[in-house]
C-alpha cells in the first residue's frame, strides 16, 4: 500500500539548465540532512530535485506532497504513513491524539531508521509555525536520512538560511533549448518565443509546447454539471477529504478530478495547480464546503466545518458547533490548532469555547492571553478564566474572583467556584481554610462529591492527616468507573495529583500505568506520569516527558517547577552535571513562585540537595520575608534539610526525629536527615541501623532515587567503620556493588565512579593511576574532590568528605602497599614510597618539573613543562623538546628504581603524568 501511495515519481525525461542548484543539492544531500528549495509556482523546484536523486541513483527514496492533507495533524500522520511504509514499520502509533511535536518527532525517528532520502513537496500548503518546527526539528535531530523540501515560502527561522535556495526563473536560452528538445520540429525562433512566453517556468513552458502555442489555461471544468463543478470549487477551499455524493463522485472521478481515499474524496494533487488557475467564488465555495463537511464524520471533518464558519465570520454557526464538538476535537488533539483558529474571529460568543482549549493546552501562548484579559462578563466564562489565572500564576486575582462566585454566582456554579477556591487556598498555604471550606461544602451530583473528597484528601495529606486522607483515596479508582466519559477524564486527573501529592506511587501507577502516557494526556495527568517515572528511575522515558512538558513551561508556574524540579533530579544522577548549580538557583529564586509557599520549600530544599552533591560547603536559603512555612510535610521537609544542611556543615550537635504517618518521600528525606545527625555525632552504628530500616521501605515502595541516595549515604558510614579495621571492609564492597548495580540500572555515572572509589578504598592493592583518574573524574563532584583530598591538593569539601578523607588516608597510611611520594618544596626534597628521601637541593629544574606536573593534577603538556620549568616567554617544539627529553632523562636515573622501565615518570600523548600519587608536603626529622 505505501510503495504504491508514496513511489518516488520519475524525474522530467528532458531536463535542461539549473547546472548550479543540481550542483548545491548534490552537495547538500552528501553532508546535510536538510535541503531546501523554494521559489514561486512552476519554476520546477520539483522536477529539479527528482532529476538530481535519480542521478544520484539514492536506492531508497520517497514521496509526499501536502497538498493532499494540508491540515496540521493530518499532514503530520499521512507523512508519518508514507515514512513508515518506507521503513517497514507498523504505524500504531499514527492516532489523532498526539501532540504535534510528538508526530513530528516520531516522523524523524521512522526516517532514521529507513536511512532513506524523503522528498517534501508543496510545504507552504501547511501551517507556517508548523512547517518551520518540522524543518527545524530535521535540522536538529535527522542523522541518517536526508529530506528535500519543496516549498513556495522562504523559511523566515535564521538557523535555516544556509539550507534553503531560492529557485528563480530559468534563463531564456535554457527554456529555449527546453522547447527544442521537446519539440524539435520548431525552428528557433518559434522555440524563442515560446520560452519568451514561458517566463522563465519550465512547467508552463510544456504547456506550451503541448499546446502548440495557444494558450495553455483553457479550463478542466468544460462539460461538468453544475453540482460537480461547485464540488471542485469546494474541494479547493477544503484541506481535506470530504464526503460528496456518489453521483458527483463518479462523474468526477471519470474525468480524472479526483483521487479517492478511505476517508472520502480529495482532489488529484497533479491537477491542483491547474484547477487553481480557474475563477472561483471564494464564499460560494465555502459554503457547499461547509455542507459537505457537515454531513463527513470525525474530529477531521469537524474542525474543517469550525474553520469554514471562522472565515465566513459566522460566529454563531462556529459557536453551535462546538458546543457539541469542543471536547471531541480538544480529545484528539485539535486544541491548539483551534485555540489559534478561534482568535482569527472575535466575538463574545466565542470566548467560552477559546477558554476551554486554554484550559485543554493548560500553558504557553494561550495562559498569557487568557491573563490579558478583562474579567469576562459571564459566570460561567468568568469561572473558567479563573481557572485559567491559577495556572498562569495570577493567584490573588483569581481568589478574589473565584470567592465572589462561590459566594455570590449563580447557584449551579457556586460548587465548582468553591472547589476552585479550594484548590487556590492550598497552593497559597492555607491548607486548614481550604481543609474547612471542602468540609463544610455541600454537593449534589456524584462527580461534585467524588471531585470534593479528591481535593480534601490532597490538603489533609499537606496538612499532616495521612490516615485520613488514606482512607479517602483507597477507594477513589472504583468510583471513577460508573462516570461518563468527560467527568472520568477530568477527574482522573484530579485523582493522579491527589496520589502524587501523598506520594502514593503504587496507586498512581495502577491508575496512570508504568508506559508511555498516550498523547491526549491532560496536562495534570502528564505531571504525574513525569513524577512517577523520575522517581521509579525510568530516566529515558523521564527525558521524553520532559520535552513534552516543555512547550507549555513559559507561562506557567507549576509547570515551570515541576519541569526544573524534574530535570534536576534527573541529571543529578544520570547526567549531564554541568550547569546544575545555575539551574537549582533559577529554580529556587523564581520570583512568581514566591506566590506559592509550598513550591518555595521544595525547590529551596532542591537547590541544598544539588548543593550537597555538587558545591559544598552547602547552605539553605532563608524563605523570603513575611512567608509563613507551609504545616504538614513541607514543614518537615524543611525542617530535615535543615539538619542535614547543619550536620554536612560540621555541627555535631545536629539531631532529629523522625515523626510518624508521613509520605513515603518525604518521610524517607527525614529518616535520611537522622542518620546524617547521627553521623555527625560519630554515632555510626546507630546510623547504620537508620539507613537499613529506609533502605527496606524504598526498595518496598518503588522510590529508586531516594533508594540511590541511601545507598550512597550507607557506603559512607560504612567507609567510616571500615577506616577503624578490617572487620568493616566485607561490608564496603556488599555495599558498593548494591550502588554499582543500582548506578547501571539508573544509568548514573555519578553513582558508579562512588562505588568504584569506595571499592578502591578498601582494596588490598590499590593503584595509584586510578585515584589520580578519579580526581578528574567529571561524573561525580563528590568523586573528585575526596579524591583530590586523598592526593593532598586543595578542594572545598563539607563535614563528612573531609571525616572520610582523613581517616582513609590514615588507614592509607598503615597499609605497606600504600604508594605516596611527597615533594618538599621548601627543603628541595623528595620522599619516595620506599621511605628512601632524594636531595634535590642542587637539581632546582627536576624540583620546577615535578611542580609543574603535581599542580597540574598529575599531568602537563610538553608546552606547559617548559614554559613553567624554564620561564621561557615561547615554546617551539625544535628548539624545546630535546632540552625536555634530556631532563627527563636525568630525572628518571635519580628518580626510578628501573629507569629503563620507568614508574614515576611516564608519557602521556604530547606531555608526561605522574605514574604515582604525588603530593606536596613538610618532610620532618623522620624522614631524614
Amino acid at each position: 500500500m505505501y510503495d504504491r501511495m508514496y513511489h518516488l515519481p520519475n524525474p522530467p525525461e528532458i531536463f535542461e539548465g539549473r547546472t548550479d542548484e543540481r550542483a548545491w543539492l548534490c552537495g547538500r544531500l552528501a553532508q546535510s540532512p536538510l535541503s531546501i528549495l523554494w521559489g514561486p509556482l512552476g519554476l520546477g523546484k520539483t522536477g529539479l530535485a527528482l532529476r538530481v536523486v535519480a542521478d544520484l541513483r539514492i536506492p531508497r527514496a520517497a514521496y509526499h506532497s501536502a497538498l493532499d492533507t494540508p491540515e496540521d495533524t493530518t499532514f503530520l500522520i499521512s507523512f508519518g504513513r508514507c515514512l513508515a511504509g518506507l521503513a517497514g514499520e507498523t504505524v500504531e502509533w499514527l492516532a489523532q491524539g498526539r501532540s504535534r511535536a510528538d508526530l513530528i518527532m516520531l516522523n524523524i525517528e521512522l526516517a532514521e531508521r529507513a536511512g532513506a532520502v524523503v522528498l517534501v513537496d508543496d510545504l507552504h500548503a501547511v501551517d507556517h509555525d508548523l512547517t518551520e518546527r518540522l524543518l527545524l526539528s530535521i535540522s536538529r535531530y535527522a542523522r541518517k536520512s536526508r529530506f528535500v523540501v519543496m516549498t513556495r515560502t522562504r523559511p523566515r527561522h535564521e538557523e535555516l538560511a544556509d539550507k534553503a535556495l531560492r529557485i528563480e526563473p530559468l534563463p531564456e536560452e535554457d527554456l529555449a533549448r527546453l522547447v527544442r528538445r521537446c519539440a524539435p520540429l520548431r525552428g528557433a525562433p518559434e522555440a524563442a518565443a515560446l520560452a519568451r512566453e514561458a517566463m522563465g517556468s519550465p512547467f508552463r513552458a510544456r504547456r506550451l509546447v503541448l499546446s502548440q502555442g495557444a494558450d495553455p489555461g483553457g479550463s478542466l471544468l468544460v462539460d461538468l454539471g453544475d453540482e460537480a463543478k461547485r464540488a471542485v470549487q469546494a474541494l479547493r477551499v477544503l484541506r481535506f477529504a470530504a464526503a460528496l455524493p456518489a453521483h458527483v463522485a463518479r462523474e468526477l472521478d471519470e474525468r480524472g478530478l479526483i483521487r479517492l481515499t478511505a476517508s472520502g474524496v480529495r482532489l488529484d494533487d497533479r491537477l491542483r495547480s491547474l484547477l487553481d488557475a480557474e475563477p472561483l467564488d471564494a464564499a460560494e465555495a465555502r459554503r457547499t464546503a461547509l455542507s459537505l463537511v457537515l454531513h463527513t464524520e470525525g474530529p477531521a471533518s469537524a474542525f474543517e466545518a469550525v474553520r469554514l464558519a471562522i472565515e465566513e465570520g459566522d460566529a454563531a454557526l462556529c459557536a453551535s458547533l462546538l458546543d457539541e464538538r469542543l471536547f471531541m476535537l480538544c480529545a484528539a488533539g485539535y486544541a491548539e490548532g483551534l485555540f489559534e483558529l478561534l482568535g482569527r474571529l472575535e466575538s463574545p460568543a466565542l470566548l467560552g469555547h477559546r477558554l476551554g482549549c486554554a484550559d485543554w493546552i493548560h500553558g504557553g501562548a494561550s495562559l498569557a492571553w487568557a491573563a490579558a484579559l478583562p474579567e469576562p462578563a459571564d459566570p460561567r466564562v468568568r469561572l473558567l478564566w479563573c481557572r485559567l489565572l491559577v495556572h498562569g500564576g495570577a493567584v490573588a486575582r483569581a481568589r478574589d474572583t473565584a470567592r465572589a462566585l462561590a459566594e455570590h454566582g449563580p447557584v449551579d456554579l457556586q460548587t465548582d467556584a468553591a472547589l476552585l477556591l479550594a484548590d487556590i487556598l492550598r497552593h497559597t498555604a492555607e491548607v486548614d481554610a481550604s481543609v474547612a471550606l471542602l468540609e463544610r461544602l455541600e454537593v449534589r451530583s456524584t462527580s461534585q462529591r467524588i471531585d470534593r473528597d479528591l481535593r480534601l484528601a490532597t490538603a489533609l495529606m499537606l496538612r499532616g492527616d495521612f490516615a485520613r486522607a488514606t482512607d479517602m483515596l483507597a477507594s477513589m479508582p472504583e468510583k471513577l468507573e460508573g462516570l461518563r466519559v468527560e467527568e472520568r477524564r477530568r477527574l482522573r486527573a484530579t485523582l493522579a495529583s491527589a496520589l502524587l501529592a501523598s506520594s502514593r506511587f503504587r496507586e498512581l501507577e495502577r491508575v496512570l500505568g508504568a508506559g508511555e502516557p498516550p498523547a491526549d494526556c491532560r496536562p495534570t495527568e502528564l505531571f504525574a506520569h513525569l513524577a512517577l517515572a523520575v522517581e521509579r528511575g525510568r530516566f529515558d522515558l523521564g527525558r521524553r516527558l520532559l520535552d513534552r512538558v516543555e512547550p507549555f513551561v513559559d507561562e506557567s508556574v507549576y509547570l515551570r517547577f515541576v519541569h526544573r524540579y524534574n530535570t534536576l533530579r534527573l541529571r543529578l544522577f544520570a547526567g549531564p552535571g554541568e550547569g546544575l548549580e545555575e539551574l537549582a538557583r533559577e529554580l529556587a529564586f523564581d520570583a512568581p513562585q514566591f506566590k506559592l509557599p509550598e513550591l518555595v520549600v521544595w525547590s529551596f530544599c532542591a537547590k541544598a540537595a544539588i548543593d550537597v552533591t555538587c558545591a559544598p560547603p552547602v547552605t539553605l536559603a532563608d524563605l523570603p520575608a513575611g512567608m509563613a512555612v507551609p504545616e504538614g510535610t513541607a514543614r518537615v521537609l524543611l525542617e530535615a534539610w535543615q539538619v542535614i544542611v547543619a550536620a554536612r556543615r560540621g555541627a555535631a550537635t545536629a539531631s532529629f526525629t523522625t515523626p510518624p504517618d508521613l509520605p513515603t518521600d518525604v518521610g524517607l528525606v527525614a529518616r535520611r536527615a537522622e542518620a546524617e545527625a547521627a553521623i555527625a555525632r560519630d554515632e555510626l552504628d546507630h546510623a547504620d541501623g537508620i539507613l537499613e530500616g529506609a533502605l527496606d521501605l524504598a526498595r518496598r515502595e518503588g522510590f529508586a532515587i531516594e533508594e540511590a541516595n541511601l545507598l550512597a549515604l550507607l557506603l559512607d558510614v560504612r567507609l567510616l567503620r571500615a577506616a577503624r579495621g578490617t572487620s568493616a571492609r566485607t561490608l564496603v564492597e556488599l555495599i558498593a556493588r548494591s550502588l554499582a548495580q543500582a548506578a547501571e540500572r539508573l544509568g548514573s555515572a555519578r553513582l558508579a565512579a562512588e562505588a568504584r572509589l569506595a571499592t578502591w578504598l578498601v582494596s588490598d592493592r590499590r593503584d595509584p593511576a586510578v585515584l589520580l583518574s578519579m580526581a578528574e573524574d567529571p561524573a561525580s563532584p563528590v568523586v573528585r574532590r575526596r579524591a583530590r583530598g586523598l592526593l593532598g591538593r586543595e578542594d572545598t569539601q563539607d563535614a563528612l568528605d573531609r571525616r572520610i578523607v582523613a581517616r582513609s588516608a590514615h588507614a592509607a597510611a598503615r597499609s605497606e602497599d600504600s604508594v605516596v611520594v611527597v615533594l618538599d618544596l621548601e627543603q628541595r626534597a623528595l620522599l619516595l614510597p620506599s621511605g628512601k628521601r632524594v636531595d634535590l637541593s642542587s637539581a632546582d629544574l627536576h624540583v620546577r618539573i615535578l611542580e609543574v606536573l603535581v599542580r597540574g593534577g598529575g599531568r602537563a603538556t610538553k608546552e606547559d613543562l617548559v614554559l613553567g620549568a624554564w620561564g621561557l616567554p615561547s615554546y617551539h617544539p625544535h628548539r624545546d623538546d630535546k632540552r625536555l627529553q634530556v631532563a627527563v632523562h636525568r630525572m628518571r636515573q635519580v628518580l626510578e628504581e628501573k629507569p629503563k622501565e620507568p614508574a614515576l615518570l611516564l608519557r602521556d600523548g604530547d606531555g608526561y603524568r605522574l605514574g604515582v600519587p604525588v603530593r606536596l608536603g613538610r618532610l620532618g626529622a623522620s624522614a631524614m
